[in-house]
């Protein structure tokens, strides 16, 4: 799993001088969010639209007051790789393709610490680390229907299934979709998300 040479660390958050969250597994959990966005918007200093009426599809997001259309001051990694398009000429991002039940942990970083992370990082970096590939094959099945009060529904099916091959190879691939409507009429969604990894030791010191 490839991640920042900052972020995600647990032990380095106790001491980190600047302004930085680490958002557990065990907290999103326990604080009942559908979606990224409930849990983003726990965090002091950030702010969340969504930008598709309920469901949850392309949140926009801002930290310390700046603009938050399509994210352009924020820098987003997922397992420490950026989502825009183009860092320097697409720095908005048009697609969001990770849902909360995909990650296992996200780390915010706020202040002059993110500029080591790409030049669209005015207002900071959020690194959204995936759930990790289990050292036992297993199989995860999960299905939500969140019904709003227009009388509209909206499903979400996860399916994820992985485990280590072999002694040094794993891959774990993981589905998310997504039916129905939000809060407002004429949100009808369909989405479909797709995530492999991989992870291979060529090595005791080396990783893949």
């Amino acid at each position: 799993m490839a991640v920042g040479s900052v972020l995600a660390r647990k032990k380095e958050v106790k001491t980190y001088p600047g302004a930085r969250n680490l958002i557990t597994q065990q907290q999103i959990e326990d604080s009942g969010a559908q979606q990224i966005q409930d849990v983003l918007r726990q965090v002091p200093s950030m702010r969340v639209q969504d930008e598709t009426s309920g469901t949850g599809v392309l949140p926009n997001i801002s930290v310390r007051g700046l603009n938050p259309l399509r994210s352009v001051d924020l820098q987003v990694l997922v397992d420490g790789i950026p989502l825009a398009l183009a860092p320097y000429s697409q720095t908005g991002l048009s697609l969001f393709p990770v849902t909360l039940d995909t990650v296992q942990k996200i780390d915010i970083v706020r202040g002059g610490a993110a500029v080591q992370y790409g030049p669209n990082n005015v207002g900071g970096v959020v690194n959204i680390i995936t759930k990790p590939i289990p050292n036992q094959r297993a199989t995860t099945l999960k299905q939500s229907v969140t019904a709003a009060p227009t009388g509209q529904f909206l499903s979400n099916s996860y399916l994820g299934v992985g485990g280590f091959i072999t002694d040094n190879f794993g891959a774990q691939l993981q589905l998310n979709a997504t039916r129905g409507n939000g809060d407002r009429q004429h949100t009808n969604t369909k989405v479909n998300n797709i995530l492999l990894n991989t992870d291979y030791w060529p090595s005791e010191k080396s990783r893949n």
